[in-house]
């Protein structure tokens, strides 16, 4: 028997699970390898709070947004993404 997985998107209020803060970080990488972008989305899409991951043009290199319980949870979200490999700066 052969047994398969799916994984799907789920579309979910963020209030009613108790999510109430959005908040959008700017990344800059400290080089622009292959291999720090590489590493860099790996760790990003292991992080459960952060709903998007856009590539920028300009002055920062990610626009994350993520969805946090509260502020206190949001600066641990943005000390965990400062300790990324390659993460030159957050803001």
């Amino acid at each position: 028997m052969t047994v398969l997985s799916m994984n799907r998107p789920a579309v979910v209020d963020p209030q009613i699970v108790g999510l109430r803060v959005m908040a959008f970080i700017q990344v800059t990488l400290e080089k622009h390898a292959q291999s720090v972008r590489d590493g860099f989305a790996s760790e990003v899409g292991r992080i459960d709070e952060i709903m998007d991951c856009y590539l920028m043009v300009g002055d920062q290199d990610y626009l994350l947004r993520a969805i946090v319980f509260d502020v206190p949870d949001l600066e641990n979200l943005m000390a965990r993404i400062s300790r990324i490999a390659g993460v030159a700066s957050i803001a």
